[in-house]
């Protein structure tokens, strides 16, 4: 939201789209959603918005390039 640059909201999402769009540049997919938020938007405003599923502390992230999968993976080995 331009106009709350500086300002988290939080809401509960009442509708998503059943067709999303893959993003291959990016590897996910978006849909359009609506959420119910209450505070100072107006209707019919229009934002940009994420949703948090899951969220893991105190953990190491290795970009997918950096893995170099096993051919000869075995199942059950580490």
């Amino acid at each position: 939201m331009e106009s709350f640059k500086d300002k988290k909201f939080t809401g509960k999402v009442t509708k998503i789209s059943p067709l999303g769009k893959e993003r291959t540049t990016h590897h996910f997919r978006s849909a359009r959603s609506r959420f119910r938020i209450r505070g100072e938007l107006k209707a019919n405003m229009s934002a940009n918005a994420g949703n948090l599923l899951e969220e893991k502390k105190n953990v190491l992230m290795v970009p997918e390039a950096a893995l170099i999968y096993d051919k000869e993976e075995r199942k059950g080995s580490a």
